[in-house]
């Protein structure tokens, strides 16, 4: 809602394929990252107000309960 965001589909095995989401911003499927992701690290989770009860959020990063405004 409120987006003009896309996604994208591989042709082959049906995963996310990266995108851009408007001229400065990207989004790039957590599963494609084949290396390097060690050095990655969680900033934000978004819409944890819909979370399920059991699932719990162990890392530092910020929390928002529905979408990021950043």
């Amino acid at each position: 809602p409120d987006t003009d965001w896309q996604t994208w589909f591989c042709s082959v095995c049906g995963s996310r394929a990266p995108g851009e989401n408007d001229p400065t911003r990207m989004f790039v499927p957590a599963g494609t990252i084949t290396s390097g992701g060690d050095a990655l690290k969680v900033i934000h989770h978004i819409w944890v107000g819909s979370k399920a009860v059991w699932d719990e959020i162990g890392d530092s990063g910020q929390q928002h309960a529905e979408r990021f405004r950043g």
